[in-house]
């Protein structure tokens, strides 16, 4: 961008020449390149207003329009990272496109007509450029005729093309939202269907071992029995002669039962009870800082990572998402003064069962 002064019978008028390689060959918005080629161009155009006129109020409102412009831009190239892949999102995109190519066309379009009224080239002495005011007088009588309705056009067709942009990333944003929380549910219902299998299978193993620990109880209860009866049957001396061996064989038949109780008991004890695994499933609940409630599984949610991963795209398209990307926020128990830490383990933070706060950080 070069700077020239041309003198006037008050004062120095201030022409601007843009030289940017974005203004010299089209540009086609048909990538992530190509937009921000378009956001490089848009700001070389603000850059140019503000220095030729920058205390017009016209152009104050136009650099307005396209500092709006050049934001709505930004948002498409964010969008277009995603990696969610539907027709519907395709669509969108396409229609994006084609709305920003069109202001392209625009921009370029008014660019041309502000660099059709540039008298000094680059490399032109003071002396050189004043030789030429007089041969340029027409070409500037015709910028001020052409000035204020060009300018009120442009106004009008950035502000247009800027409306119908932020209308199709707002149904972008929404179309991602509804992609997500139907992912996330999905995901959520295949957790509940794994963790009900496993608590099946848990219980089918608990009544095994019942089974099991029930017919060794009736086994022992019945060798118990036929020993009195033999003790009360047989009161000859050769039985006190048996009584050795036979103590010996009850004992072995009583240490083997017992091994396998405790064996089993041992199993037992190590499967969870219906209290703990009630506990592990419970989610906690959050109030995040909009107001919305929402239930935090532990089965889905893990680690720190994946809750700050899930909170970020929950405000998506809602205040505060900056703030949340940036991790400006703070967690608190229900009715409590105490922040949560952060550096203990995820699932020895929070307590299954209870309701969590959050709450936006601001800058004293």
């Amino acid at each position: 961008m070069q700077k020239f002064f041309y003198p006037n019978k008050d004062n120095l008028i201030l022409v601007v020449k843009i030289s940017h390689p974005q203004i010299e060959m089209p540009i086609t918005v048909s990538s992530v390149g190509d937009i921000i080629s378009l956001c490089i161009l848009v700001k070389d155009l603000i850059a140019a207003l503000d220095e030729a006129r920058g205390s017009v109020a016209d152009y104050q409102e136009i650099r307005r329009e396209l500092w709006a412009l050049e934001q709505a831009l930004r948002e498409v190239d964010l969008i277009s990272r995603t990696e969610v892949n539907t027709p519907e999102i395709n669509a969108l995109f396409e229609t994006v496109r084609q709305a920003a190519d069109n202001c392209r066309r625009c921009v370029e379009t008014f660019l041309a007509r502000i660099g059709g009224y540039t008298s000094f080239e680059e490399g032109q002495t003071r002396r050189e450029g004043l030789k030429k005011v007089v041969l340029h007088a027409s070409r500037k009588i015709g910028w001020m005729a052409f000035q204020k309705d060009a300018v009120m056009k442009f106004r009008a067709e950035i502000g247009a093309h800027s409306g119908s942009i932020n209308i199709l990333l707002n149904m972008a944003t929404v179309k991602l939202s509804s992609l997500h929380q139907t992912q996330l549910c999905d995901q959520l219902q295949s957790v509940t269907l794994t963790n009900r299998t496993t608590n099946d299978e848990h219980q089918a193993a608990l009544r095994r071992i019942e089974q099991r620990l029930e017919a060794n109880a009736t086994q022992t209860a019945a060798i118990r029995s036929i020993a009195a009866t033999i003790k009360e049957t047989l009161s000859f001396g050769w039985f006190h002669q048996l009584g050795s061996e036979l103590k010996m064989m009850m004992g072995r038949i009583l240490a083997m039962h017992t091994t396998t109780y405790n064996a089993l008991m041992k199993i037992q004890s190590s499967l969870p009870s219906h209290l703990e695994r009630s506990l592990d499933q419970e989610p906690w609940i959050l109030e995040d800082a909009i107001g919305r409630i929402s239930p935090i599984h532990f089965q889905f949610i893990e680690t720190w990572e994946a809750f700050e991963t899930v909170l970020e795209m929950r405000f998506i398209g809602a205040q505060g998402h900056r703030k949340v990307r940036e991790k400006r926020y703070a967690l608190q128990a229900y009715r409590a003064n105490q922040d949560i830490d952060r550096s203990k383990p995820f699932k020895t933070a929070f307590v299954g069962g209870r309701r969590y706060q959050m709450s936006f950080l601001f800058d004293a």
